[in-house]
């Protein structure tokens, strides 16, 4: 498994000298082996292999993800300024589960359970009308955005019907001058005008 996690033949990639050597089969560190990016057709999208060693490094860094303490690595001592570390007093054989979150310098404990529901209850609270204000302010700048394109797409319009007036007026001007200009013109003007209408 350890082996499929570092193939990056699976995002593509042709390695070479990749081991210390024969009799130690231990990879280099990234950079100091040869790569040859984009050498097969993927299997493995990029962001998934990202994703992967980002999982990793945090795994590395705080242990397990399955844990039930969500402040893991984040609370702190009132008093002592320390991280809070996580325990599970659960007697043995009791169905029920006993967390909390103690300091190792004054021995202070708190519940992890209602640390986390005053936790969740203050985001709901706080969030809320930042979400409610994120909202109102998006949905002004979507209507002045709509009223930008309208502004454009009336601009277009009036474009081409200059270019239909011109062409009906100055029939042998416009053919002095090259039809292919105008037929360009015409072009640009109604891909302009699609690409507005789709935005």
């Amino acid at each position: 498994m350890d082996h499929i996690l570092h193939n990056r033949a699976y995002i593509g990639d042709l390695t070479w000298n990749v081991r210390n050597d024969i009799h130690n089969s231990k990879p280099k560190p990234l950079g100091s082996f040869t790569i040859m990016e984009g050498y097969y057709p993927p299997l493995v999208p990029s962001h998934l292999w990202m994703l992967k060693d980002k999982i990793r490094e945090n795994k590395k860094r705080i242990g397990k993800m399955d844990t039930p303490f969500l402040l893991r690595n984040i609370v702190h001592c009132k008093t002592c300024l320390v991280e809070l570390k996580p325990k599970d007093t659960s007697p043995s054989g009791y169905k029920g589960r006993y967390l909390n979150y103690s300091c190792s310098i004054c021995k202070g404990r708190i519940d992890a359970y209602e640390l986390h529901e005053d936790v969740i209850y203050n985001l709901k609270e706080n969030l809320s009308p930042l979400l409610i204000k994120a909202e109102s302010l998006t949905q002004k700048r979507l209507k002045k955005y709509r009223n930008s394109l309208r502004i454009e797409q009336e601009e277009i319009r009036q474009k081409q019907e200059r270019n239909l007036y011109n062409e009906r007026q100055f029939p042998n001007l416009i053919q002095r001058c090259g039809s292919k200009y105008y037929s360009t013109r015409k072009k640009r003007l109604k891909k302009s005008l699609l690409k507005s209408i789709l935005l």
